[in-house]
């Protein structure tokens, strides 16, 4: 799930496209990518990569009163812990999985528990706490290939491609929430998120490729996904997004406003190491585009290019709906070095590499607290001449509020 990011700027003149919101920034040349780095691989422990069946607590959730763990820890360092029920109506098995950390030897922690662990002669003994209650489980090596076989076959009963996402939200209900499987691949098409369900990776699913979600309902959420595309041009020319150059993005938000029903972000990851220019659309685009009134939390934007044109956030204020008062509070933006017209939450549109002071820009009313940016070099500023970028927050200081006690850090 990650979308791309890029930038080409053409100077248009509006006079000529009377009604188009075209955003006409000065554009650096500057091509030089930051070198590739790849992440040593991640330590491979005792508890992982087994299939135990495990005895304790509330596991007991097949007919031989034991559940089958796997705790996976793939090539990418990818963790994560699938919990095995038989599917007593149709053969086989069927898990629920979650996100894990593992740092050491000895403990893992998932679903809200701390716990420590010992393998032994094949055997395992883990002791889980939880809310000051602990439970003991215990284990032995699951050998027989036919159950493995079996568990390897086994479905969390998530939707796993674009078309399935689509086809659960036509079915879905308001508040109804929207699993994407662990194992699914996303790497095409537009996830049309029309209705206010939640969309919920559990921290494990990825969209990659070009593929990316156009929200056009209020109350609408997206919770716990990565984002690593290596295109972003995916939802380009769509009503939400427009045809104008940097509107397009992994999500796109239409011109949508309900009071105490914003569009819900929370726990993404935007992982932008694979964009390079040309992955962008025909212009510019930034990970996030937003026309609307939307909340985004706890989240991070990872290896954004300053050597061309993509934002990690880009807001655009030209109607009431995306003045309501979005709020981006307590998410982390990185930014490698480089000599564009980039930010990293762009509110408005631009003009020679300098914020316009039109009504709407000065009045776009984003609340942004408690954010950290890495890697800029001015904090708040309309201005992203050459003397300033990158700037962290590209906007009229009119246009954005801060508490006092909820600053931004820039680092």
């Amino acid at each position: 799930m990650k979308a791309s990011k890029t930038a080409i700027a053409v100077a248009i003149s509006s006079v000529f496209l009377f009604g188009c919101d075209f955003d006409v920034g000065s554009e650096n040349n500057d091509t030089t990518q930051p070198p590739e780095v790849t992440p040593p691989p991640s330590e491979v422990y005792s508890i992982e990569n087994i299939y135990w069946d495990v005895q304790g607590g509330a596991t007991a959730l097949t007919t031989s009163g034991t559940s089958p763990y796997f705790f996976s820890n793939d090539e990418k360092g990818t963790r994560a812990l699938n919990i095995y029920s038989e599917d007593t109506l149709n053969g086989g098995y069927t898990f629920k999985d979650y996100a894990y950390i593992a740092t050491e030897e000895g403990k893992v922690a998932y679903d809200d528990k701390q716990c420590t662990y010992t393998v032994t002669d094949k055997a395992l003994d883990m002791v889980c706490e939880q809310g000051g209650i602990e439970t003991n489980y215990t284990g032995v090596e699951i050998e027989d290939q036919s159950v493995i076989d079996e568990l390897e076959n086994a479905t969390d009963g998530k939707a796993a491609t674009v078309a399935a996402v689509n086809a659960a939200i036509s079915a879905a209900q308001d508040g109804d929430v929207i699993g994407l499987s662990s194992s699914g691949i996303f790497d095409s098409g537009v996830i049309e998120l029309n209705k206010a369900v939640t969309l919920d990776g559990s921290s494990l699913a990825m969209i990659t490729g070009d593929a990316c979600i156009d929200i056009t309902a209020p109350g609408a959420a997206v919770k716990n996904i990565t984002f690593k595309n290596d295109n972003l041009a995916g939802c380009f020319g769509r009503e939400s997004a427009g045809t104008s150059d940097n509107e397009a993005g992994a999500i796109v938000i239409g011109k949508i406003g309900k009071d105490q029903d914003p569009v819900l972000l929370e726990n993404l990851t935007f992982d932008a190491n694979l964009i390079t220019e040309d992955d962008i659309g025909p212009k510019k685009a930034s990970w996030l585009f937003s026309r609307g009134y939307f909340t985004l939390t706890d989240s991070e934007f990872l290896g954004l290019s300053g050597s061309f044109q993509n934002n990690a956030i880009r807001l655009n204020c030209s109607s009431d709906n995306g003045r309501f008062g979005s709020k981006i509070i307590n998410n982390e933006f990185t930014i490698n070095s480089g000599g564009s017209d980039v930010g990293g939450i762009k509110v408005g549109d631009s003009s020679g590499a300098v914020i316009k002071p039109s009504d709407d820009n000065l009045n776009c009313n984003v609340t942004i607290e408690g954010n950290t940016f890495n890697g800029y070099k001015t904090l708040l500023s309309a201005d992203n001449t050459s003397d300033n970028r990158q700037t962290a927050i590209y906007a009229q200081p009119a246009a954005v509020n801060t508490a006092s006690g909820k600053e931004n850090i820039l680092n």
